[in-house]
């Protein structure tokens, strides 16, 4: 689970150690998720899952 909370308080709310993506803001986290789970063959939806496209 990736930690996305503010990197000013994100050591409070860190649940072990060596975890990915730990000094990376939000964003720079969302692309690296995106690469890493692209990488497994799987793509992140971000809208709502009632809205018809």
């Amino acid at each position: 689970m990736p930690n996305l909370s503010p990197t000013s308080v994100r050591k409070k709310y860190e649940l072990y150690e060596n975890k990915i993506c730990t000094g990376d803001e939000a964003a720079q986290c969302r692309g690296c998720l995106e690469r890493r789970v692209e990488l497994a063959g799987y793509k992140i939806v971000t809208h709502i899952g009632n809205v018809k496209r």
